[in-house]
C-alpha cells in the first residue's frame, strides 16, 4: 500500500498569512504618513490624504468618422480655481504654473483663443459652462469652430451625496456631470465637433498604492519598422467614414472627451513649483506630439493615443516611497483627433 502524503512544510503558507497581511495593510493606512512639503493632493483643506431602454427601432447612430477637421482650433477655456474662502478652499500653489504651461503650449498648437478665469464659485462655474455651451460659435469666431476645449483646475470633492465633485472658490461643489451637462443639449454650431474636457483634481481620499510589477518591460515595443504602416494625417476632405452611410441622426452624448488626472476615489498629486503631475505630462506630450518638432513626423498619433501614453507617464510617478496616481479618460469620440 503506497504512503500517504502529507503536505509540504509551508505549502498553505499564502492562506495562514493571509489574515496577517490584510491587518498590516490596513495599519499601514492608519499610519500613513503626511505627504512631502511639495506634492500635496488637489482637495479641500481639511482632506485627510489618508433612463428609458432605447427599442430596437431606435435610429441613433450617426457613424463613423475618419478624422475630426482641426482647421479652426479653439477656444481653449481654463477654469483655475486657486483661492478662494480659507476655511474651505485652501490655496492650491502651483496651479499658476499649470495655467503657464496649458497657455503655452496650446498656443504653440495653433489656438489663438485661450482664455483663464480665476477662482468661480460653483454658481459662477456652471453660468459659464452653461455660456459657453449655448453662444453660436459661428458668430463668435468667425466661420465657427472645428473643437472646444475646457480645462478646469480645482480641488475636488466626494462625499456620500457628492461623487466626483469640484469645488467652487467658495467652498461648494458640483458634480462634473451636473457642470458639463449643457454640452449635451442641442447646439447647432457645435454638432459634430469634439467637447474636450481636461480636469485636474482630486475624485476621493484614496492614496493609491503602487505594486512592484513582477516582470517590468525593459524598453517599449518597437514600433520604427512598421512605422509606415501607421495613417497619416489628412489635411481635407469629407469627415465621413468611406463605405459608412450616416444615419442622419447623432446622440447628444456624442463626441465628448473627458480626461481627469486620477481614478474615481482616488487623490491627485500636485508639485508647488512645478505644478500638478498630469498637466506636466500632458502638456510636455501635447506640444512634443504636435508642436514644431513633432510636426515634421509624417504620422503622428491622435489624440487618444497621446492621452493614453499621458496615463502611462503619469502612472510611473512616484511620491514617497509607494504613492502613485493613475489617471483616466471617458470617450465618446467617434474618430481621431489630430491637433
Amino acid at each position: 500500500m503506497p504512503p500517504t502524503l502529507r503536505p509540504r512544510k509551508g505549502q498553505n503558507k499564502t492562506e495562514k498569512t493571509k489574515p496577517k497581511a490584510e491587518k498590516q495593510v490596513r495599519n499601514s493606512r492608519k499610519n500613513k504618513r503626511k505627504n512631502d512639503a511639495k506634492d500635496i493632493v488637489d482637495g479641500p483643506p481639511d482632506f485627510d490624504s489618508t433612463g428609458k431602454r432605447f427599442r430596437l427601432s431606435d435610429n441613433v447612430d450617426g457613424g463613423p468618422v475618419r478624422f475630426y477637421p482641426m482647421a479652426r482650433r479653439g477656444p481653449v477655456f481654463i477654469i483655475n480655481n486657486y483661492a478662494g474662502n480659507e476655511d474651505y478652499f485652501a490655496y492650491r500653489r502651483g496651479s499658476g504654473t499649470d495655467v503657464g504651461k496649458l497657455t503655452d503650449c496650446f498656443g504653440r498648437l495653433g489656438f489663438s483663443y485661450i482664455q483663464c478665469f480665476n477662482n468661480l464659485s460653483c454658481d459662477e462655474m456652471k453660468q459659464y459652462i452653461s455660456d459657453l455651451a449655448s453662444k453660436n460659435w459661428r458668430i463668435c469666431i468667425d466661420g465657427g469652430v472645428d473643437c472646444i476645449v475646457i480645462v478646469i483646475l480645482s480641488h475636488g470633492y466626494s462625499s456620500d451625496d457628492v461623487r466626483d465633485g469640484i469645488m467652487g472658490a467658495k467652498g461648494q461643489s458640483v458634480t462634473v456631470d451636473e457642470l458639463l451637462s449643457p454640452f449635451r443639449k442641442f447646439n447647432s454650431s457645435l454638432v459634430g465637433k469634439p467637447k474636450i474636457f481636461m480636469i485636474q483634481k482630486c475624485r476621493g481620499k484614496e492614496v493609491s498604492m503602487g505594486i512592484r510589477e513582477p516582470n517590468a518591460l525593459a524598453a517599449e515595443p518597437s514600433v520604427n519598422a512598421s512605422a509606415s504602416s501607421l495613417p497619416s494625417v489628412p489635411s481635407e476632405g469629407l469627415p465621413s467614414h468611406p463605405n459608412v452611410e450616416s444615419s442622419g441622426y447623432l446622440p447628444l452624448q456624442a463626441d465628448h472627451l473627458i480626461a481627469f488626472s486620477t481614478s474615481p476615489g482616488y487623490v491627485a498629486y500636485r508639485d508647488t513649483e512645478c505644478g500638478s503631475w498630469y498637466i506636466d505630462e500632458l502638456t510636455r506630450a501635447l506640444c512634443e506630439e504636435y508642436g514644431s518638432e513633432g510636426r515634421r513626423n509624417r504620422n503622428p498619433r491622435h489624440l487618444v493615443d497621446v492621452i493614453t501614453h499621458v496615463q502611462g507617464m503619469v502612472s510611473n510617478r512616484i511620491q514617497g516611497k509607494f504613492k502613485v496616481q493613475m489617471p483616466e479618460f471617458r470617450s465618446t469620440l467617434r474618430g481621431p483627433i489630430y491637433f
